[in-house]
């Protein structure tokens, strides 16, 4: 498509987006068949995926094919949602789940469609193949290898979309002649007040006796059933979210990747992978007859992972790939209709369910992107979990050491501190910085470089292993999080003040004679002083995000012109103090008021901030500044919130405060810094 819209990959890759932004918006559509008659809706919405996906070579425009993606995934969400429940409730009471055989439609229509567009495939011209692919997948293309590809695309596309028109008619006339009426479930999702009463149901058999059948285990009310169900959705999410982005982008892949396949070639190691797959469809209708659902997801699961490990010297081996592919596919074989029959084991399937599992697979799909909005994207997605981390976290270390001399605040800081080194030193062997031409050049008002197509590396794959590394260490605290709410779930302390029960606190007070806190205290100008805190912390906290966020692009942008390893060296080192004045800090405590702690550190920040001047020319200079300043910093963080809290009892709305300050403030730092 990017010869025939005349345009670059980077453009061309953003159908993936607008399909799954269609999709998102298409799980809302379901969410309306409680309203809204599902077979009809569902036939509708299928007739507009079947035209979109048969015209897609006739766009005429780039904007055109979005359109087209949209569509598709507006019609994929309400297609899988409807089928997937739909399939559900025919299989309900038997031992082999139907979605099994639906799955193995899907299997042999895969094969086909790919067969059927195998011969009209042209890929990359051919001379191309020895060419380097850089980050924005674009190739200088010689005007006389494009060919006319739309036409030798019509064929198959029309083929294959007058063969699945047939669906939708089906669906019409069914409508006529046997309209879908829904089951009746006697679950939580329906009857809510049985649930709310018994947790069994009884069956009226011929006899008018009545059988007393199980209710399943979270549809029960004693059970968290919200919770149990976003599990599911979660669980659901992350598996698809894999198996669809090696589907999709498998066979361009393949084309890309050091072994540099034809298109033809890609798609028929495609086709091959796709034939075993539907083949362990095959196999897996028979498999509930002898072993349980948990068992067979679990080995097909292992599957998976092994043909994912394969797929790393598959990338310079023809048969390693070849390999990869075919014990990947028999993974995937199971894990979806898997994955719902065990669902629907623990707990009814209905239109709502259905709708969470595909609105949280739509959601997992979207960061697969690699342009710069998905950058901007993350960086909102890690500000926004970064204040509720630091809402939460700093709220609950004070209610930890409430009434001690040493704030466990400064532990915490502590902790963060070894972090930053550990993490760091993780990223340190790679990185690559500016190539080394750059260092030589003036660099313009705007700090953009002349950039050498040689000195273009791959950067991504580089810094792949050690953020994975870091992101898997770092997710052990939700996960222990979650399973803290089950164990012993918070409980917040109660206060005596002004925030909590104000009149009841002035009392107690009285009663019990216990000062209530300076600026706590009805007569002082409460807000006003909170606001002052909430300043004074935030001016010092943009100073500090600045330095730790910016120094090392700076390093290697000043005079020095250091390298992004030297750069990270001296952050390393000057992080490595921090740490041990973090440490320091939880003594001083002991012999010193807090507010001489904060001015002295002031005092040392000032003076690394003054030895920064002479340091844009000098290493040494630089090095005395850098950890200067971060000694300095060791303090500040948790000296300010133990100062506060002297004076105001911290809640977890003027904490709130604090945040809004400092992120109001964060937003114009790029702008000071990027002029600089």
């Amino acid at each position: 498509m990017k010869y025939i819209l005349n345009t670059s990959m980077k453009w061309i890759s953003l159908f993936g987006t607008f399909e799954t932004t269609g999709f998102i918006l298409g799980t809302f559509i379901a969410l309306l068949f409680k309203y809204l008659n599902r077979q009809i809706t569902f036939a509708i919405f299928f007739t507009f995926l079947t035209i979109a996906s048969a015209v897609i070579p006739l766009s005429p425009y780039i904007w055109v094919l979005y359109l087209c993606a949209f569509t598709i995934g507006l019609g994929a969400a309400v297609y899988g949602s409807a089928t997937t429940v739909w399939t559900v409730e025919l299989g309900r009471g038997s031992k082999v789940p139907i979605v099994q055989v639906f799955e193995l439609s899907f299997g042999i229509g895969a094969v086909l469609s790919t067969m059927a567009l195998k011969p009209y495939l042209i890929g990359e011209p051919s001379q191309t193949k020895g060419l380097k692919v850089y980050s924005d997948n674009e190739l200088v293309i010689d005007v006389n290898d494009v060919t006319e590809r739309r036409s030798r695309l019509m064929y198959p596309t029309m083929l294959i979309g007058a063969c699945i028109i047939t669906i939708p008619i089906a669906l019409f006339i069914m409508y006529f002649l046997k309209p879908y009426k829904e089951p009746k479930v006697k679950g939580e999702d329906n009857t809510d007040t049985e649930v709310e009463t018994q947790d069994t149901h009884y069956n009226n058999n011929n006899n008018n006796n009545y059988d007393v059948i199980s209710k399943k285990l979270f549809n029960r009310k004693e059970t968290p059933r919200k919770t149990m169900r976003l599990l599911f959705a979660l669980e659901f999410a992350f598996y698809l979210v894999f198996e669809t982005t090696f589907n999709k982008f498998s066979v361009t892949y393949f084309q890309y990747s050091p072994l540099k396949l034809t298109a033809e070639k890609a798609t028929e190691l495609y086709t091959v992978a796709m034939s075993v797959y539907t083949a362990g469809l095959v196999l897996n209708i028979l498999y509930p007859y002898r072993f349980q659902i948990k068992n067979i997801i679990s080995f097909h699961y292992v599957m998976v992972i092994i043909g994912a490990i394969l797929l790393i010297p598959g990338r310079t081996s023809l048969p390693m790939l070849w390999a990869a592919m075919i014990v990947m596919y028999m993974g995937f074989s199971a894990m979806y209709s898997g994955i719902i029959a065990i669902t629907e084991q623990h707990l009814d399937m209905t239109n709502q369910l259905s709708t969470v599992f595909l609105l949280f697979r739509a959601a997992a799909v979207i960061p697969l992107s690699p342009y710069l909005w998905v950058l901007y994207i993350c960086a909102f997605v890690i500000g926004m979990g970064s204040s509720i981390y630091g809402g939460f976290s700093t709220v609950w270390m004070i209610e930890l050491w409430r009434g001690s001399r040493v704030p466990v605040i400064q532990m915490y800081e502590v902790c963060y501190g070894v972090g930053s080194i550990l993490a760091t030193v993780a990223l340190k062997p790679y990185l690559v910085g500016e190539p080394n031409h750059a260092n030589n050049q003036t660099m313009s008002y705007n700090n953009e470089l002349e950039i050498y197509i040689n000195d273009v590396v791959d950067r991504r794959s580089r810094l792949m292993f050690p953020t994975l590394l870091i992101g898997a260490s770092i997710i052990s605290i939700p996960m222990a999080l979650i399973g803290m709410h089950f164990i012993k779930p918070y409980k917040e302390p109660k206060l005596k003040s002004e925030d909590s029960h104000e009149d009841s606190s002035q009392s107690s007070h009285e009663d019990n004679a216990i000062p209530t806190k300076l600026f706590d205290r009805k007569e002082t100008p409460r807000k006003t002083i909170r606001l002052l805190f909430a300043l004074f912390f935030s001016l010092y906290i943009i100073f500090e995000t600045v330095f730790m966020k910016f120094s090392q692009t700076y390093f290697q942008y000043s005079p020095l012109r250091l390298s992004a390893e030297s750069a990270t060296e001296i952050i390393s080192v000057s992080l490595t103090v921090n740490t041990v004045g973090l440490a320091l800090n939880i003594l001083y405590p002991y012999k010193l008021q807090y507010k001489t702690i904060i001015a002295f550190h002031y005092v040392v920040i000032i003076i690394g901030t003054i030895l920064l001047i002479p340091a844009r020319t000098s290493i040494t200079m630089l090095w005395v500044a850098s950890i200067t300043m971060c000694m300095g910093f060791s303090a500040m963080y948790a000296g300010i919130y133990t100062f506060t809290e002297q004076y105001l009892d911290m809640t977890s709305r003027i904490n709130a405060v604090f945040l809004l300050f400092r992120g109001l403030f964060t937003l114009i730092t790029p702008f000071i810094v990027g002029n600089w």
